[in-house]
């Protein structure tokens, strides 16, 4: 059995940048999640949609996992652009 790793992601177009539109934050947020599932395809990971996420976006029982997705993402977010 495997546990869920939440991972919030933003939808306040400000976040993704001054001139992003909201359709531009529905299509980097369809690549993000495609990209953190291709990286980690043997994880269950529930995403949510939400205007500012809780501290640092990411929850589960896994810590070593939520450590490894949360740096994957900061170092990989500016490719969903």
């Amino acid at each position: 059995m495997s546990n869920i790793i939440t991972v919030q992601i933003p939808t306040e177009t400000s976040y993704w940048g001054s001139t992003a539109t909201e359709a531009d934050v529905y299509r980097i947020i369809g690549n993000l999640e495609m990209m953190i599932r291709n990286q980690f395809p043997d994880v269950d990971i529930d995403f949510q949609h939400m205007q500012e996420p809780r501290g640092r976006g990411i929850f589960g029982d896994d810590e070593s996992m939520m450590d490894s997705i949360y740096q994957f993402i900061q170092d990989n977010w500016t490719a969903a652009l």
